[in-house]
């Protein structure tokens, strides 16, 4: 890696992004290889970001139920 990339994950890890900071790199690159504009890197790069977010919230939610077990419909007793 160079200096750049250094620094970019420097702040992406001091900003609590820790998914731009691992792949925005692997996008951008994408990102030049298929002529796409910036805004669609960008959205693409804050979307991934968003959905991690969204993931990470999820699990911590589900923890914080602290639900005995996992359960499916298949499991279920309709009787």
């Amino acid at each position: 890696m160079n200096l750049q990339h250094d620094r970019i994950s420097e702040l992406c890890q001091g900003l609590k992004l820790e998914r731009i900071g691992s792949d925005w790199s692997h996008l951008a690159q994408r990102a030049a290889n298929g002529e796409a504009s910036f805004a669609d890197f960008l959205e693409t790069l804050l979307s991934a970001e968003a959905d991690a977010r969204a993931e990470r919230s999820r699990q911590t939610l589900l923890k914080m139920a602290a639900f005995p077990a996992v359960k499916t419909l298949e499991h279920y007793d309709f009787a």
